[in-house]
């Protein structure tokens, strides 16, 4: 851990869609974490223009610094511009990127602060979910692509997600694990992971209201893919086109 004084080490960086359940399971596990945990945090928000608006708990404030931005476009699948819009605004070392409903508990998220006080640049941690419903209770899955444990700043060097992906589901997430697996190296750790829940324990862990095809998105891919391999490959990829287009193409605001 940090001594006093130091810069906070790590934010957690989420993007929602009208999940005030999910949120008021984040903030109760918050509110659980010791002041030692909560002066090394900050928290992220982006509500990507879900209904209803997410909201930061004026007592949750008070714990650690929160900021909270909106996409006023409802864009469908906009998760890649969204988790962009969050990176923009990290200002500590490392970003810890989740989904509503990949939740940290007390011990493993202290377990995170200890792994990420030794995390070198150019390393990358992808965590993993323990499910905690259904066939699949108590087991560990690492096959999750988008759970990353990172420095923000390799973040930024690959150009973040690549907001191609966005409007429809699907394979950004690959691609980016892609990227990072050429230029980082990357691990599974499998004593680091969220607990993942499903609807049949929070009615808003998952967004059902959007279309789930993915063709449109793999056309996509097939394509990058394509370019990646006549460029000479996926580092070079994200350096020549990924951070060279323009990310956040939607319009946003600020709400705390």
């Amino acid at each position: 851990m940090s001594s006093p004084g130091d810069p906070r080490l790590v934010t957690i960086a989420m993007a929602v869609y009208g999940q005030p359940l999910m949120l008021d399971v984040w903030f109760e596990t918050i509110r659980s974490y010791t002041a030692e945990m909560l002066a090394e945090l900050e928290l992220v928000i982006v509500d990507d223009c879900g209904s209803p608006v997410a909201e930061i708990p004026e007592d949750i404030q008070a714990l650690l610094p929160c900021q909270l931005f909106r996409v006023t476009e409802d864009i469908p699948w906009n998760q890649p511009g969204a988790r962009n819009l969050a990176l923009e605004h990290v200002k500590t070392r490392l970003v810890l990127f989740v989904d509503p409903d990949m939740v940290f508990p007390k011990a493993m998220m202290e377990k995170m602060l200890m792994a990420g006080a030794e995390l070198e640049e150019h390393r990358v941690i992808r965590y993993q979910l323990r499910h905690r419903m259904g066939h699949a209770k108590g087991h560990i899955d690492p096959s999750s692509p988008n759970t990353w444990f990172m420095h923000a700043d390799d973040f930024r060097r690959v150009g973040g997600y690549d907001e191609d992906y966005s409007g429809h589901k699907g394979w950004s997430d690959v691609q980016l694990l892609d990227i990072m697996r050429t230029v980082f190296k990357v691990r599974h750790d499998p004593t680091l992971y969220a607990e993942f829940y499903s609807r049949k324990e929070i009615d808003d862990a998952d967004v059902q209201s959007l279309d789930r095809c993915v063709k449109h998105n793999k056309y996509i891919r097939l394509g990058k893919v394509r370019q990646a391999n006549l460029t000479g490959g996926w580092g070079k990829y994200a350096r020549d086109v990924v951070c060279k287009r323009p990310s956040l193409r939607f319009k946003w605001e600020r709400v705390l």
